[in-house]
């Protein structure tokens, strides 16, 4: 004996819908999981002691009941109506005479769908106007390292030459030295060879006062001896 189970038709009129295999196998153990699934916008309440699943037993052999006793299994026959007839008794009994309007719920999700996306493009929004602010920050940042570079470079090239001009200006004040340390050697040189001269020329004077001193000497001597004469 194989068994099916299915939810109730009067809430599947609901919008609800019970997951399901095909069939529990024979000879199965256990617990049976069965996912329930609503299909609308609508909350439900189920009451204690609710129908909501019908179960169908098949039977795959054949079943001697000579020692059962046949009340043990009860049958229960289907309604005398037509299929139309049963479709509008359960929707009257389980839906139209109750408080409960089926509602779909697609244009409910659909609107959560519609307000995620907005709220999405907003996010997007937000997210590429930080990006463009900061890609023109990032821009401006490179301008201004651009900008520092060069007035960087223009300085260090303004330096660069403001000392090669005191360089060649120091060379020129050098050369101009160097040759007043020439000129006044030069001058001293002449003057070491007039000092020279003039020692010179004052050993020659002395030898000639000396000279006239003999002179005069020996004139005077002369002189004397004449006075006595």
């Amino acid at each position: 004996m194989v068994l099916r189970f299915n939810l109730k038709v009067k809430h599947v009129y609901k919008g609800l819908l019970l997951g399901t295999g095909p069939i529990v196998d024979p000879g199965f153990k256990g617990k049976l999981h069965i996912p329930l699934h609503n299909l609308t916008s609508n909350d439900y309440e189920f009451k204690y002691k609710e129908e909501l699943i019908q179960v169908e037993f098949t039977k795959l052999s054949r079943h001697n009941h000579d020692n059962q006793n046949d009340s043990v299994i009860k049958f229960k026959n289907f309604e005398d109506k037509s299929f139309k007839e049963q479709i509008f008794d359960d929707l009257k009994d389980n839906v139209l005479g109750t408080n409960y309007s089926v509602a779909n719920s697609l244009p409910s999700e659909l609107e959560k769908f519609k307000k995620n996306a907005r709220r999405y493009e907003e996010k997007a929004e937000k997210i590429s106007g930080t990006t463009e602010l900061i890609k023109n920050a990032a821009i401006l940042t490179v301008i201004g390292i651009v900008v520092a570079s060069v007035t960087l470079v223009t300085q260090i090239f303004d330096l660069v030459n403001s000392s090669n001009e005191r360089i060649d200006s120091l060379n020129d004040n050098i050369i101009q030295m160097e040759k007043q340390i020439d000129f006044i050697t030069e001058e001293n040189i002449n003057k070491d060879e007039k000092i020279n001269y003039l020692l010179i020329e004052n050993d020659g004077l002395s030898k000639e006062v000396k000279y006239l001193n003999k002179e005069i000497y020996q004139l005077q001597q002369n002189s004397g001896q004449t006075i006595e004469n």
